[in-house]
């Protein structure tokens, strides 16, 4: 396996915040940070000797129920009994997409695959407004079904010298559990922390699918929730990618809800698989 290392660096000046957009944001955020509510404890008694009765219910009823219960659940996330020695579960990634004549991200072809990538993307925001802003995002993907994903979002709000920012980075592990030639589905969890004031970190979920229409062209959509109680954060994204050897320009769309405030934004940027 060859061994991959990244070098980032972010500059980011201290500037003075108002009572603006983003501080209304990180204020809806901050006022929500609260101790969850604690339920009520309850007592349990549990029973020294059980009946035969109640043995005879845990072997015929419960026992199979969790046996069963679990069995689906690993089926849904992870890899179903009907799925095993198929085309789908011997994918393997590919360099990037649309490499060698394949088709996305994944190939049943055994020559040409890689055993672990780095998508690497920077795009730069805007609201068409005053809010301007940069979001970097970082996938290393290795066993071909997992990847852990950096993301980081910096906004900055602008307006008659009276300027605001808002800087976050999350870190998510994914499992891609549908993986074709042309569609792959991911999801996973992680946690995001919260800079400028707010100062929080809390856990994230999120889900993405890509879908690979043909050279060169491809469609992105992610969804990321960090729900900090009451008010949290929520990332959407669709992308529109043209794709050229191991690089591709990317276009799309931001959607924020950071706290009780929403963004619209267009993005612009640029990706490299490695």
């Amino acid at each position: 396996m060859k061994y991959k290392f990244l070098v980032f660096s972010l500059l980011l000046f201290s500037i003075p915040l108002s009572a603006q957009k983003l501080d209304k944001a990180k204020e809806g955020l901050k006022e929500n940070i609260t101790a969850p509510k604690t339920s009520s404890e309850k007592n349990i008694q549990n029973e020294k000797n059980f009946s035969f009765g109640d043995y005879m219910a845990y072997e015929l009823l419960i026992r199979p129920l969790v046996w069963i219960t679990t069995k689906v659940t690993y089926g849904i996330f992870v890899e179903s009994f009907f799925e095993q020695n198929t085309k789908h579960s011997k994918m393997k990634l590919t360099p990037h997409p649309y490499a060698n004549k394949m088709r996305g991200d994944y190939t049943i072809d055994t020559n040409g695959f890689v055993a672990n990538r780095v998508d690497l993307s920077n795009v730069v925001l805007t609201d068409m407004n005053h809010t301007y802003g940069n979001n970097l995002n970082v996938k290393f993907r290795f066993l071909e079904r997992t990847n852990i994903e950096y993301n980081q979002l910096y906004l900055l709000e602008s307006d008659n010298d009276i300027r605001s920012q808002f800087f976050m980075h999350d870190l998510t592990v994914n499992y891609y559990r549908i993986r074709t030639k042309k569609i792959c589905l991911n999801y996973g969890l992680g946690a995001s922390y919260v800079h400028s004031q707010v100062n929080k970190a809390y856990f994230t979920y999120n889900t993405g699918v890509s879908y690979f229409l043909s050279v060169p062209l491809s469609l992105g959509l992610e969804y990321k929730k960090t729900p900090f109680y009451d008010n949290g954060i929520t990332q959407t994204k669709i992308n529109f990618n043209y794709h050229l050897r191991q690089y591709a320009m990317e276009a799309g769309y931001r959607f924020y809800q950071i706290g009780n405030v929403s963004y619209k934004m267009v993005a612009l940027g640029a990706k490299v698989y490695l």
